[in-house]
């Protein structure tokens, strides 16, 4: 085992917690992601069968039940916005990861950087301008 094979294993435990934390970030882009594909595929399906409903056969009486649920659908898609949500953790994932890849790879770049881009990785998922701890 070389110098550089103990190097690059002691950055790899510093940077154990942030891998953990990009594992969880790729998950909930791919959780908001399969919601926001859900209700929309949902969405589609429901005002489709409200629209012609009564003439491919379904009771008149269950029709309009379509039309609400397209209602809520809308609703909740526009209320919790999850392709955007999905968006800010793929955009803070793909930072951290960007970040941890270099400081494995390259000595040059510090846990500092690593640290920054968390950060930065959680300003962007709760939209803020600053990231957490800095003071205006």
């Amino acid at each position: 085992m070389g110098a550089s094979d103990i190097d690059h294993n002691g950055r790899k435990e510093a940077v154990k917690q942030y891998e953990d934390t990009l594992a969880a970030w790729l998950r909930y882009f791919k959780q908001w992601f399969a919601l926001h594909y859900f209700l929309g595929s949902m969405l589609i399906i429901c005002s489709s069968t409200a629209a012609v409903g009564a003439k491919i056969g379904i009771d008149e009486k269950t029709v309009p039940f379509f039309s609400w649920a397209v209602v809520v659908i809308t609703s909740f898609i526009g209320f919790i916005k999850p392709k955007e949500r999905g968006i800010r953790y793929r955009r803070a994932w793909s930072l951290l990861r960007n970040q941890i890849g270099r400081f494995l790879y390259d000595p040059t770049y510090t846990l500092n950087h690593v640290i920054n881009a968390y950060d930065r990785g959680e300003a962007i998922i709760h939209q803020s301008e600053d990231p957490p701890g800095s003071s205006k």
